[in-house]
């Protein structure tokens, strides 16, 4: 063991080493406790086509039963549903 106090009698050693394990336990429940924080932070967004659909129906599109989103998108936008998909490949939806 680096870096281990030298102990004599089982008693010391049996101690410490249960010290060291609810160390490292808590250092294992931290983390743990972080990752479940951040998957709950991802979990209550809502999925951006949905935030889309949101937007537009307050601006007053909403999307056709035969329409894609990206569809009623181009539509609000007053462009062809080409010519998004190209702006987007772009990188800019706005011209």
């Amino acid at each position: 063991m680096a870096g281990a106090p030298k102990i004599h009698g089982g008693k010391e050693q049996t101690l410490y080493m249960k010290l060291k394990s609810y160390k490292r336990l808590e250092e294992l429940e931290q983390i743990q406790a972080k990752r479940a924080s951040a998957r709950r932070a991802t979990e209550t967004r809502p999925p951006a086509r949905e935030m889309i659909r949101k937007l537009l129906f307050a601006m007053g599109f909403e999307q056709r039963p035969d329409e894609s989103l990206i569809e009623t998108l181009a539509r609000a936008l007053g462009i062809t549903s080409g010519e998004l998909r190209e702006r987007l490949r772009a990188g800019r939806i706005f011209a």
